[in-house]
């Protein structure tokens, strides 16, 4: 339908329902009414959005069935209500829903002149009266003229209108767009308009309107002009803990960065280009909208976003507490902040000693500790480890690694030990004598010496001690022990006085005994310590390699 001014006026319907009280009671089927007439019961202008929106009912009594209904809505403008719209509006009549509500847009702003709207219906083929005008009134003539609309933006390519409303017992005389004058509307006797077609892009600051009366008085305004935001197309959401989730919404500006941004999440909106949400406990899905919007203007562009969270992890670094070391491996345990416990997980741990970093994979935790075993590792040797971990079914970002961890694994060997015998009263004298790597295993605090359920410390700078023990056999312990640990224990054997015999050739090794081995038995290339298991008289000895 054409207006006045010759362009289509876009109109939108919007059927609310309400329920009436006071109404008497029954009810009768409209086979059987006249048609009747619907009644105006509100009629308001949105000036911002030049929109006007009416709210009717109908003024026969409720009724019970639903049936098609259609009605005509006229839109007059001035104070003659010249209609300069018609339009027909089909909908279906509920059972106790009888408010209905249309919203009507004009291009000419609603300040400029009065407006008004009148309604009927059609049923049963017939039409009713029409419902009398409901008129909402433009601005009268003040002191000075009056230009509308006030601040206004517009896209680039689009028609527009502006009206000047002259000073009181004025008339106007001239209005000017971009230092120009374009011809004058009638809007009424007193109102005048000009039409602005194809627009293009404004300045910053907007480009100005001029309004000039014949009492010599004017009005200056600004409208803007601009490209409509694109729809947002970078935004991205990711979570660190499933706790909450985060997003950057991709800030976009205009040429003259004035826009602003707007995010709708579950339960929250935020205006920012960074804004989050908590997660609702068992969802794991969700809808996001994000809206590009232009400062003080009438335009925006909106995206959309449904994210599955569990593809989206990108998890905090991870803390580790502590690590358990043997000669050649480390077990390191941390911890993952958040609620993993419906996804996978990969982590890795890399240490100096690693071309690439060991791959471990662990059902996830709401909380909880995980633990990483690390072998192939040199004994007595500092190392540093660091972990990260990710999503495991669904990649979408390593952490970042964790703050790294210093470690020196355990010596695997303990001090190459000898020892004399001498017979006493009260069974046998034991001079222990050992030697120890120390540039291999570091400095030494002290020697434990174990036998028979008891024990003794022996200072670092000793490297023998005397011990008494009975006739019998005797297992004897020697421990290196310094600030990391203590190595493994040197093990000798004291054979019993009634076991004696000659000189028999043995061989023991730091991490376990090895009794009765014959030396050519060996195959391994093990660092073995020789020593004689009876009353040799040697006071010396070397380690050997069984390929010696």
């Amino acid at each position: 339908m054409y207006g006045r001014m010759g362009k289509i006026i876009h109109v939108e319907f919007l059927l609310v329902t309400f329920s009436l009280l006071g109404l008497q009671e029954g009810c009768c089927q409209h086979a059987a009414l006249d048609p009747f007439t619907p009644h105006i019961i509100g009629l308001d202008k949105d000036s911002a959005a030049q929109t006007l929106v009416v709210k009717w009912n109908l003024t026969s009594a409720i009724l019970e069935d639903e049936f098609n209904i259609t009605f005509e809505i006229q839109v007059g403008r001035t104070e003659n209500r010249a209609v300069i719209q018609t339009s027909n509006v089909s909908v279906i009549h509920k059972t106790n829903e009888t408010v209905f509500m249309w919203k009507w847009w004009s291009e000419l702003p609603l300040e400029c002149t009065d407006h008004s709207m009148r309604i009927r219906s059609f049923l049963n083929n017939t039409w009713s009266s029409w419902s009398p005008w409901k008129t909402v009134l433009g601005n009268k003539a003040k002191e000075k003229p009056q230009l509308y609309p006030i601040v206004k933006a517009f896209k680039i390519g689009s028609t527009a209108y502006i009206c000047c409303i002259p000073s009181q017992g004025a008339t106007v005389t001239e209005i000017k767009y971009r230092k120009t004058a374009l011809p004058l509307i009638n809007i009424n006797n007193k109102t005048k308009a000009i039409k602005m077609d194809n627009l293009k892009s404004s300045h910053c600051k907007g480009d100005f309107q001029d309004c000039k009366d014949s009492a010599g008085h004017r009005r200056l305004n600004s409208v803007y002009v601009f490209d409509p935001p694109e729809e947002p197309q970078n935004v991205n959401c990711e979570t660190r803990d499933l706790w909450t989730v985060n997003c950057n919404l991709g800030m976009l500006l205009d040429k003259c960065e004035n826009s602003f941004i707007q995010g709708y999440f579950p339960k929250k909106k935020c205006v920012s280009s960074f804004c989050g949400f908590d997660v609702i406990p068992g969802q794991l899905v969700y809808n996001i909208t994000v809206t590009i919007a232009l400062e003080n203007k009438q335009a925006d562009a909106t995206g959309s976003l449904t994210m599955d969270i569990t593809k989206k992890v990108f998890p905090v670094s991870p803390t580790i507490l502590s690590k358990t070391s043997t000669p050649r491996s480390v077990n390191i345990s941390w911890t993952l902040k958040g609620n993993f416990s419906s996804i996978r997980l990969i982590c890795q741990i890399i240490t100096n000693n690693l071309r690439s970093p060991m791959n471990y994979t662990f059902e996830g935790k709401s909380t909880g500790v995980y633990h990483g075993l690390i072998d192939g590792l040199h004994p007595y040797t500092l190392y540093n480890a660091s972990v990260r971990c990710a999503a495991a079914q669904h990649f979408w970002k390593w952490s970042e690694w964790s703050s790294p961890i210093h470690f020196t694994t355990k010596p695997d060997w303990g001090p190459d030990l000898w020892r004399q015998i001498s017979p006493v009263a009260e069974g046998q004298n034991i001079i222990l004598l050992w030697k120890y790597n120390f540039e291999s295993s570091g400095p030494i605090s002290y020697y434990k010496v174990t036998w028979e359920g008891q024990q003794t410390e022996v200072s670092a700078n000793e490297t023998q001690t005397e011990i008494t023990i009975g006739n019998g056999t005797c297992l004897i312990n020697v421990t290196a022990v310094d600030s990391v640990g203590s190595s493994p224990p040197s093990q000798i054997i004291i054979p019993s006085v009634s076991g004696r015999g000659e000189c028999d050739l043995r061989l023991s090794r730091a991490d376990r005994q090895l009794d009765s081995i014959q030396y050519a038995e060996l195959k391994s290339s093990d660092i073995l310590p020789i020593h004689f298991s009876l009353f040799c008289s040697v006071r010396a000895w070397k380690t050997i390699s069984t390929h010696s």
